[in-house]
């Protein structure tokens, strides 16, 4: 039921439709732990998988002119930082999932 809900206000939202909704960049030692917090956001919040893009990256978290919704990012010591966040999408839209 959430998914359904969630792909309704995906699609009542043309904008988020041509940006990557969640993208998670880190380097590429830091891989499997990108990967953990993937399914961390699917076993225990339910967002689908395919509302997060991997992105690997070289060099430090930084906010780019991209278009996403949240953008996370795990930096060279392992920590995950918000990198950036459209506020009104993570307050209206993923709180369907909580």
């Amino acid at each position: 039921m959430k998914f359904i809900i969630s792909f309704f206000l995906f699609l009542a939202y043309p904008h988020v439709a041509k940006a990557d909704i969640i993208r998670i960049s880190f380097e590429g030692s830091n891989r499997d732990l990108a990967l953990k917090v993937q399914e961390q956001m699917a076993r225990e919040f339910f967002i689908p998988k395919d509302f997060v893009t991997m992105l690997e990256k070289r060099g430090p978290c930084e906010r780019s002119r991209e278009n996403v919704q949240w953008h996370l990012c795990i930096n060279k010591n392992g920590n995950l930082e918000e990198v950036s966040v459209d506020r009104t999408f993570k307050n209206e839209t993923l709180k369907v999932f909580l």
